[in-house]
């Protein structure tokens, strides 16, 4: 799960997905690889998820700062242990039918020195699910999180556009009466400039479909895990 921004709607999302897998008999278990601040989203997670699995597993790196990792990790002096990061994910795949990670902060968010978020989708060989505030300057914030990606070769499997609930985000005087038709035009005109990437909007219905794009993945992996 990526974004462009801190607070865009990437847990809220994520817990979504997570009760519809359960819903179905799925074990599709949560992992934040890396979190700063409050680890609150963590909690959120794995309650969504049903599962019981301690935190330190589901989240193994956290820094206390509520900063960019690569800023925290300096100040704690802490190093993210990436060895520790690829054995937490590993233990998650190996009793789950598959994994929902959920990143940081943006796409560029630097984990380290070396290490940006979006680097952790080619790190594992995941399925990329953007999930972007559906608001003004929406338009530009999809463009370029989707340029950065195929930029490396990924083609996101699906961007949702958040309609983030108003006690989230305060909106000016000058959008506020006009919200919805910047809601329902960025939709429409990304679909023009991405006519093969799934968009979705963040109501019943568009998560619905994007969980019935995401469900067969599952499936599949599922049915391979059992004929083992």
């Amino acid at each position: 799960m990526l974004s462009n921004d801190t607070n865009a709607g990437k847990t809220w999302l994520s817990c979504q997905l997570l009760q519809l897998a359960a819903k179905e008999g799925f074990r599709f278990l949560p992992y934040k690889p890396i979190s700063t601040g409050d680890r609150s989203d963590v909690q959120r997670l794995a309650t969504a998820s049903g599962c019981s699995i301690e935190l330190g597993r589901i989240n193994p790196v956290h820094f206390r700062a509520p900063l960019a990792p690569a800023v925290a990790s300096h100040l704690e002096k802490k190093q993210i242990d990436w060895n520790l990061v690829d054995e937490c994910l590993f233990f998650l795949s190996k009793i789950s039918d598959a994994v929902l990670i959920e990143t940081a902060g943006g796409v560029l968010t630097p984990c380290d020195a070396s290490t940006d978020m979006i680097d952790l989708v080619t790190r594992w060989q995941a399925q990329a699910i953007v999930v972007i505030p559906n608001k003004l300057g929406t338009i530009t914030q999809t463009r370029c999180v989707i340029e950065v990606l195929k930029s490396r070769n990924i083609l996101p499997l699906a961007v949702m556009l958040n309609d983030i609930p108003e006690d989230f985000q305060k909106y000016s005087e000058e959008e506020a009466p006009f919200l919805e038709t910047i809601q329902k035009w960025n939709l429409e005109a990304l679909r023009s400039y991405f006519p093969a990437v799934p968009l979705f909007f963040s109501n019943s219905s568009g998560l619905l479909d994007l969980w019935s794009r995401i469900r067969p993945h599952l499936a599949s992996i599922s049915s391979r895990c059992s004929d083992k």
